[in-house]
This record gives C-alpha cells, sequence and structure tokens, in this order.
C-alpha cells in the first residue's frame, strides 16, 4: 500500500495499525475527582525539587473533564487504534474496593472506540502506583503482585468481549531503574539492589497479570512494553563498552531474558550475585508466560561511557548530533536496529511500536503549529517500519508518542511530545501540522482499504 505523509511515499501493509497513546498520569487530571485516589506521582511532585518549575499532574490536560471533546478530537483523526492507560488509583480505594466510578470513566473511552470502529489497547500499568501501596512498601513489596493481579482480574472482567489487547507494564526499567537507582522518578530512591527488587516484582506482577488476563478473556492479545535502542561505548575505549554492555542488561535484557528465556542475564547475576536472592523457585515460570507481542518504545540510540557515581555510568550524545528538545539525537535507523536486535534474541511473536515521537518547542502562531520536525522525525521512523518489513520482523503496528502535549513527568510541563497543543492555562486544543499529516495518511488507507 502505497501512501502519502507529508507530500512523502511510504508503504504500508493493509492490516499495519496506526494509532496515537497516551497515558493516564500524564492527561487526566482530576486528582481526587470521583473518588481517585493519590497515586505515588502525586506523592513525589508534592515533594520540593523533584519536579521542575514545581508543576504537578494534578491538572494535566484535564483529560478526565474534557473527555468528550478529547474522544472526538481521536474519532476526526480517523487512527485504527487509540492507547490509553488505566489509572490504578481510579479505579480502586484504599481498601482496595472496585470505584465504579473510576470504571464508568473508562468504559466511556471503550466504548466510544468501539461506536467509531476504533481498537482500544489498554496499559495498565504506566507508573501510577497507589501511594497507600506504596507506603507499604510498594514495589518492594512482594504482596504488591497479588494486588496488581487483584486489580488486572477487575480490569479484564469487566471489559471482557469489548477489549482484547492489554499491555501490562510500560517501560519497567523507568519504574525500576530512574525510581530507584537513578531517583529521578517517583518514588525517588537511590539504590540499585532496590531497583532490582523491584524489577523483578514489576516482571512478576507481570506474569501473574497474564495469567489472569488468560482466564478471563479467551482471545486476549496480551504484551508488554519495553523501551531502549542501540548501546554502545562513547568511545573505543574496554571501560566504556563494558558500562554499555551494563546499561544495555540494566535496561533491556534485566526485563526481556525472563520474559522471553526464564533466566537473568548472566553479567548481571556475576556483577551482583546478592542481588537475586529475592528469586523464588517457581517465579521465572511465572514470569515467562507466554505473550502474543512485545511492545517496543523507542526515541534515540544510546552512547554510554564511564562515570565515578552510584550508577557507574552515563549516556552521551554524539558530537554535531541533531537533537529534540530533549537533547536526545535523532537516529531513525535506531528504531530497525533495536527490533532486529530483539527479534533476533527474542523472536517474539509480533512487535507493536507502542511509542515514538519528539519533543520540540513548539509555538502557536496565528492559530497553527508548524512542527515540520516533527513531521520529518515521523515520517523517517514509518520508512524504518517499512524497510523491517523486508527483513522479516514481525512488526504489526505503529503509536505516535503522544496525541496531545502532556505532563512529562519529571519535566513537568516544559516538554512537548504531542501531536495536539495544548495551552495549560486554557485548556486549548490546536492541531499540529503533524496532527493534520497523520490524519490525511490514516484518511488515504482507509480509502484505498475500502476500495479493494
Amino acid at each position: 500500500m502505497k501512501l502519502q505523509f507529508n507530500n512523502n511515499a511510504i508503504v504500508l501493509s493493509d492490516e499495519f495499525t496506526l494509532g496515537v497513546a497516551t497515558a493516564a498520569q500524564q492527561i487526566e487530571g482530576g486528582r481526587s475527582l470521583d473518588g481517585r485516589i493519590d497515586s505515588i506521582w502525586d506523592a513525589y511532585a508534592a515533594r520540593k525539587d523533584t519536579i521542575e518549575n514545581g508543576d504537578t499532574p494534578t491538572n494535566a490536560c484535564e483529560h478526565y473533564r474534557l473527555l468528550d471533546q478529547d474522544i472526538a478530537m481521536i474519532i476526526d483523526l480517523g487512527v485504527d487504534a487509540y492507547r490509553f492507560s488505566i489509572a490504578w488509583p481510579r479505579v480502586m480505594d484504599e481498601q482496595g474496593e472496585v470505584n465504579p466510578l473510576g470504571l464508568a470513566f473508562y468504559e466511556r473511552i471503550v466504548d466510544a472506540l468501539l461506536a467509531n470502529g476504533i481498537t482500544p489497547y489498554i496499559t495498565l500499568y504506566h507508573w501510577d502506583l497507589p501511594e497507600c501501596i506504596q507506603k507499604s512498601g510498594g514495589w518492594e513489596n512482594r504482596d504488591t503482585t497479588d494486588l496488581f493481579a487483584q486489580y488486572v482480574d477487575v480490569i479484564s472482567q469487566h471489559f471482557k468481549g469489548r477489549v482484547q489487547h492489554f499491555s501490562t507494564l510500560n517501560e519497567p526499567w523507568c519504574s525500576a531503574f530512574l525510581g530507584n537507582l537513578y531517583g529521578i522518578h517517583a518514588p525517588g530512591n537511590t539504590d540499585r539492589k532496590t531497583a532490582y527488587i523491584v524489577g523483578h516484582h514489576l516482571l512478576l506482577a507481570h506474569g501473574k497479570a497474564c495469567r489472569v488476563i488468560r482466564k478471563n478473556i479467551s482471545n486476549a492479545q496480551i504484551g508488554i512494553v519495553l523501551n531502549g535502542g542501540p548501546t554502545q561505548g562513547f568511545t573505543d575505549s574496554i571501560e566504556d563498552n563494558l558500562k554499555a554492555e551494563l546499561a544495555y542488561h540494566e535496561m533491556v535484557s534485566f526485563f526481556a531474558e525472563p520474559i522471553y528465556k526464564a533466566q537473568y542475564p548472566s553479567l548481571l547475576r556475576k556483577l551482583f550475585p546478592d542481588f537475586f536472592d529475592m528469586v523464588l523457585a517457581e517465579d521465572l515460570d511465572i514470569i515467562s508466560a507466554e505473550l502474543d507481542y512485545l511492545g517496543v518504545n523507542y526515541y534515540t540510540r544510546n552512547f554510554v561511557t564511564d562515570a565515578q557515581d552510584d550508577i557507574g555510568y552515563q549516556t552521551k550524545v554524539s558530537p554535531g548530533a541533531v537533537v529534540t528538545a530533549m537533547g536526545w539525537e535523532v537516529y531513525p535507523q535506531g528504531l530497525t536496529e533495536f527490533c532486529m536486535q530483539l527479534n533476533e534474541s527474542y523472536q517474539p511473536k509480533a512487535i507493536y511500536i507502542l511509542e515514538n515521537g519528539a519533543a520540540f518547542d513548539d509555538q502557536v502562531v496565528a492559530g497553527e503549529v508548524n512542527d515540520d520536525a516533527r513531521c520529518e522525525y515521523i515520517y523517517q521512523h514509518l520508512l524504518e517500519v517499512e524497510k523491517m518489513f523486508n527483513f522479516g520482523v514481525p512488526i504489526k503496528g505503529y503509536f505516535v508518542w503522544s496525541l496531545m502535549d502532556n505532563f512529562e513527568w519529571a519535566f513537568g510541563y516544559n516538554k512537548r511530545f504531542g501531536i495536539v497543543h495544548v495551552d495549560y492555562q486554557t485548556q486549548q486544543r490546536t492541531l499540529k501540522r503533524s496532527a493534520h499529516a497523520i490524519k490525511a495518511l490514516l484518511k488515504q488507507k482507509k480509502r484505498i482499504n475500502s476500495a479493494k
């Protein structure tokens, strides 16, 4: 299928899924509305000097209040699918009981999507652990894996017959390592062993969730979402290359190998032998539950060099590289390199690019947002998707991150990833040039398919 994206030709399979993605904590707001309880990010943002400008997700994009407007915008874009997360603190109260008002919010989303031929892709955990669970140890506490399974049981039973696609966890590396080694995400710890314990419990929760979903939904499509990219030493030194290997194993292999090979990477076991005493006999059998797809979030490649701190390494950008507002190198071919590496190592049944996008310093001028750099970014990455088809990688879909500008975690509202601009003072939405280009691409795709 030949299509035009921003006047450039690309070729995609008829069955290929094109969608947009969001996360509850980043867009919903409505912190205390209709029985929602606090998450670890609400608590973390309330602490001094954790988020740029002292921003908090309390209001975010007020998606909870503006749902009808936002759903109409999604429908108008004509996407094949919409990936969104369910906020655990919105659907379960502090006693672990179901909050029907919270569930009703997500019912409205699912029902509107299905009524308009859009496939819902639900992410069950996008970092917003209820703060009351954190106070009982959070992901350091093995009991949290059972609480997660109970929450997933509620969601999967409730949406049985309406939702098939479930991602258990989004980027568990961020939850485990950014939150517990780097200390720049909630809950803000800085201890490597804690990061490993949290990472293991997240994987165990994933495995338990897979079992629950399979029990409740016979035709479910289940996956997990991992982030990363090609990783190499910043220099050719032995030290940099060793640290690059460590960085890749902690970001990717730590999560992928237990899932696909029922083992932890031998390098990590060798370096940190006392970090794995939390692994019980049956854990790896649970974690290695069969998956229908692997979700991949890709933004950039990683150059790694030695660092004399508790982390032991740091990432750098290659000299002269074109970078986004995040300071991340624009390196589209890394998407293919990374997916081919994952495909060769783990042979997933299918791969979905569940996040890919870029932050730029977008401005509304005369009612329009000219984000040609983002259009080019998306186009170049779609070309890589096309290339992967030719290489035999089982890639089935691509989701733009993000539908709209939002609360960008530790960066607050300073970074804009959206294809829709959000004025945080007025909550006015303005489609950027990239949104118009995606809308036109999807319209072509549907027109060609309907003519067959």
